[in-house]
């Protein structure tokens, strides 16, 4: 199907042809142009033909060949159809070939259908001689034509393929190509249809009837006036089969000559594998000189990153990528390779990354039959691992022996505390027992009491620590009352203040409430322990200032800041370290060194921070750094125990209570306490008569001892819960097992309240005012 808008010089071209008549036809079959070989066979001038009907001057039996190429040329699916015409003229013996075809415009639309005649009288008479030639010869002999179809073929296609003339001629003869060989078929018939040359020795596969295939060579020319492509080709099937056979023992022979070829080379093979696969590099290299590499195996790349031939090509790469510090020792020891025969040493080398290694390498001299040295061969292992093993060890080693020296320091310096505090207890407890000459017992008991405060405090304090250091110490992080905190801590610190007549300047808890996200219990810990601090390290009518302000990032500082005789510089380091007390130690002021370390171990527990800042002759001011909480959060925690005595010290109560334990000394130390009260205090020394004191006097309240003999705290708690004249009785615990966990087992199997040894006696009346 032509396209005019490329293809107009092309119909120019075929018109001027002097031997094929062609016409122009418009979509009613009528004639639009008509070239003079056309016009000559009737007889006629061109002007003759033009807006005449086809029909009206030719008789034919084929209209229905037009309608179907004109539509084909509309729906642009048309190819040139043959046209079955016959001659008109009696005594004309030419033999024609008419073919219609249709043209396109630029718009792809049909613009005319062009009729070709053609006298192929003489080319009938030759191909009638070839094909009477072709019957008698078994070569595959055809006629094609540039759009792929069979127009003839040799009657050996039929016996060779099964397929009958028709069936071969009905379809493009590539369906018959076998569909590994179209693509190269498609592309040889190209080049004879566009006159490129003739087809030589080209091979594909037919398929016959039998779906079976036949292996084609093929001889071809092409024709391009009438637009046939002429083969002959000649079917190689046996011969291919030949090839195959020849092929197959061929693979056989290859096989075999593989095999002692294998064979041969097996020890040269296992070789190479146990060089290469091997996790250490093998080399040789000169016995002299630099003592550059002569082999290096292939695995060096995997461990170090060069190629061989880095070594190979440069003889002293070696020597240069040994380690600075390494590179004197190793070639000082390359001595005792050739007095002992081997040697093996360890070295940092290099690696293409620019990172160092730890290498092994064992060497050994290779000698001549005179002894001669003729190289070095040996290996190199990374050791790098087992060196940063080593090396962690050893810092293991030197922090367990810091860690040892350290607890022994700790255990030297806990020792002098705690005796210092017992030797007062215990000093003036002789004293008071040895009191003969009327020393004043009261001093003596006000000493003891001090130091066992002072014991108290450091117990507790190492307690903390030990827990903070074990992971274990409880944290409940809530939003609190920072006002409410400061309260507390004011409360308990005020007295103290008061008797050295320091002045506490409170710049936080009049003003707006603040509300922090902290451990209620443990931000007083530390605030009470930086108020403490700041009341005993000032000076004589000193002074106490506590701030509050916001910074970045939602925190808050609050600052404790004293007038006392300031820090140097120099020791402000030790602050946070286990009893340094910074001199203080030599002083009648108590502490214990432990604080402002549980204090910086809480504040991080916390998400907070701790520092201080001091001036000599200036001041002190500790600043903690806590998280803002919810200003809308609600706080009903207690202001502490002593705010909650006052609230409820509406006046003494006159109750009886019950004190069941099985120590004397602590029942007449609790005897003593309840002495100047308004309370009754009954007493039993086992569970089992202290639950029939119960039961014959029914108290207002019950202590107990966890520890008694026989029936224990936890069975006589339970006894006195299932009396139904006891149960609602409050108890409270007093006892010597003073961990967390214990007092929460406590509360949870029914005390009211759980008191720790030694008794705190503003603890102890704030409790029982409080449950009678």
């Amino acid at each position: 199907m032509f396209d005019t808008k490329e293809n107009n010089h092309l119909i120019d071209s075929f018109f001027s042809k002097g031997h094929v008549g062609f016409a122009l036809l418009d979509h009613e079959f009528k004639f639009v142009r008509v070239n003079e070989q056309f016009a000559s066979v009737e007889g006629k001038a061109a002007e003759f033909f033009i807006g005449k009907n086809f029909f009206e001057l030719f008789l034919c039996d084929c209209m229905d060949v037009f309608i179907r190429v004109r539509d084909a040329g509309i729906a642009h699916t048309a190819r040139a159809q043959p046209l079955p015409m016959h001659n008109e003229h009696e005594n004309d013996m030419n033999l024609w070939d008419w073919t219609l075809e249709p043209i396109v415009d630029q718009q792809n639309t049909l613009s005319f259908l062009m009729l070709s005649r053609l006298n192929v009288s003489e080319k009938y008479a030759l191909e009638k001689r070839i094909w009477n030639y072709q019957k008698l010869t078994n070569n595959l002999m055809c006629t094609a034509s540039f759009d792929g179809y069979f127009l003839e073929l040799s009657p050996s296609w039929a016996k060779l393929l099964g397929f009958s003339d028709e069936q071969l001629r009905a379809q493009p003869f590539i369906d018959f190509v076998h569909p590994e060989d179209r693509e190269a078929t498609i592309l040889e018939t190209s080049k004879l249809a566009g006159g490129q040359g003739e087809t030589i020795n080209f091979v594909n596969r037919y398929i016959d009837d039998q779906g079976d295939y036949h292996w084609l060579s093929w001889q071809a020319i092409s024709d391009l006036d009438y637009g046939y492509i002429y083969a002959t080709a000649n079917d190689i099937s046996a011969l291919k089969r030949s090839e195959d056979e020849l092929r197959q023992k061929t693979k056989v022979l290859e096989t075999l000559v593989d095999k002692y070829n294998q064979a041969f080379q097996l020890n040269e093979s296992r070789f190479k594998n146990i060089l290469h696969g091997s996790p250490a590099v093998i080399y040789t290299c000169k016995a002299e000189g630099d003592f550059g590499a002569t082999f290096i195996s292939e695995n060096i790349e995997q461990y170090f990153g060069y190629k061989p031939e880095a070594f190979t090509s440069d003889s002293s790469f070696w020597a240069s990528n040994i380690h600075p510090d390494d590179a004197q020792r190793v070639f000082a020891e390359l001595a005792q390779v050739f007095e002992h025969g081997s040697h093996s040493h360890e070295y940092r080398f290099r690696t293409q990354a620019g990172d160092y290694i730890w290498v092994h390498d064992d060497l050994r001299l290779i000698q001549d039959a005179q002894g001669r040295p003729v190289e070095l061969i040996g290996y190199w292992a990374d050791i790098t691992d087992r060196k940063n093993i080593e090396e962690d060890a050893h810092r293991a080693r030197l922090q367990a022996e810091e860690a040892n020296q350290s607890k022994s320091e700790f255990l030297s310096r806990m020792s002098h505390e705690l005796r210092t505090p017992m030797n007062a207890i215990l000093g003036f407890a002789q004293l008071i027992m040895l009191d003969k000459k009327g020393y004043d017992a009261k001093t003596n008991a006000n000493e003891i009491f001090k130091a066992g405060n002072h014991l108290l405090e450091l117990i507790n304090d190492v307690l903390d620590l030990t827990k903070i250091e074990a992971g274990q110490l409880p944290i409940s992080m809530e939003n609190i009352s920072l006002n409410r905190v400061l309260e507390d801590c004011f409360t308990l610190i005020f007295p103290v203040a008061m008797k050295q007549g320091i002045r506490i300047d409170d710049q936080v808890t009049a003003k707006n409430p603040i509300i922090v996200w902290a451990d209620y219990t443990r931000l007083k810990q530390v605030l009470l322990n930086l108020m403490s601090n700041a009341v005993k390290y000032n000076r004589e009518a000193g002074s106490i200032t506590i701030r509050a302000e916001l910074r970045a990032k939602e925190m808050l500082r609050i600052t404790v800041e004293d007038t006392g005789l300031g820090i140097p510089r120099d020791m402000q380091q030790h602050l946070f370290q286990p009893f340094e007390r910074l001199g203080a130690e030599s002083t009648d002021i108590d502490g214990t060194g432990i604080g402002l370390v549980v204090c910086k171990h809480l504040m991080k527990i916390m998400d907070g921070e701790i520092g201080v800042e001091s001036e000599e002759g200036v001041g002190t001011t500790f600043w903690v750094d806590i998280r803002c909480g919810d200003s809308l959060a609600q706080n009903n925690r207690t202001s502490g125990l002593f705010s909650a005595f006052n609230e409820n010290a509406q006046g003494e109560k006159s109750a009886t209570v019950l004190y069941v334990e099985d120590n004397p000394a602590n029942l007449r130390l609790v005897t003593q306490i309840f002495a100047n009260t308004t309370y009754t205090l009954l007493s039993a020394h086992t569970g089992t008569l202290g639950l029939e004191v119960a039961k014959a006097h029914q108290p207002d309240l019950i202590m107990l001892d966890i520890n008694l003999p026989g029936l224990n705290g936890y069975k006589l708690l339970e006894k006195i819960k299932q009396d139904p004249n006891l149960k609602n009785t409050p108890v409270i615990a007093i006892s010597a097992n003073a961990m967390t966990k214990d007092v929460e087992t406590g509360i949870a199997a029914g005390f009211q309240r759980y008191i720790k040894k030694p008794i705190n006696i503003s603890e102890l009346l704030n409790a029982v005012q409080s449950l009678v």
